[in-house]
């Protein structure tokens, strides 16, 4: 029972830090249609916290809601000066891993929760990879490319220079 408990307990920390963060992430998110995923997402974890809290409290164990853990803060930080790109491809890892975890209980509510965390991985995938092929990225192939050409013409035009000083001299 005691382990049970920590299980809990850990499951309820995770479900909290992700709707924490996927708050934070739909805030920081600039398509509105995107932010109103993280916010669905924020939803669902919320949902899957009071699951673990109603487990707490049947078994007399409940005592207060948990702060976001330092990794949630950092993610929060990062979501909101770096934006949400970053922050969304660690995010399908963790969930990926929220899943395995989920799998590795022996119970039904962690079986019906690992199936969330991994439709939670591929919303984020698809919304990694819908932002790396949108304007966004071919606006980052554009001016990548402007400032390799940009970087080889000026090598060309000064060893063009320095040979034919040295070819005159």
């Amino acid at each position: 029972m005691v382990s049970d408990l920590k299980r809990w307990r850990r499951n309820l920390q995770h479900e909290l830090d992700g709707a924490a963060i996927y708050y934070a992430m739909a805030r920081a998110e600039r398509e509105a249609s995107v932010a109103a995923l993280y916010r669905r997402l924020a939803i669902v974890e919320s949902r899957h916290a009071r699951v673990w809290v109603k487990k707490l409290r049947a078994a007399g164990a409940w005592r207060r809601f948990p702060r976001p853990s330092w990794r949630a803060v950092v993610f929060i930080v990062l979501a909101g000066r770096l934006g949400t790109d970053i922050v969304g491809r660690s995010l399908a890892a963790r969930e990926q891993w929220e899943r395995a975890t989920y799998e590795a209980q022996d119970d039904a509510a962690s079986a019906l929760l690992s199936e969330d965390e991994q439709l939670h991985a591929r919303i984020l995938g698809h919304i990694a990879r819908a932002k790396l092929s949108g304007p966004g990225m071919a606006q980052l192939g554009n001016a990548l490319r402007a400032s390799v050409l940009g970087v080889t013409d000026g090598l060309v035009s000064n060893v063009s220079l320095v040979m034919g000083v040295a070819g005159a001299g």
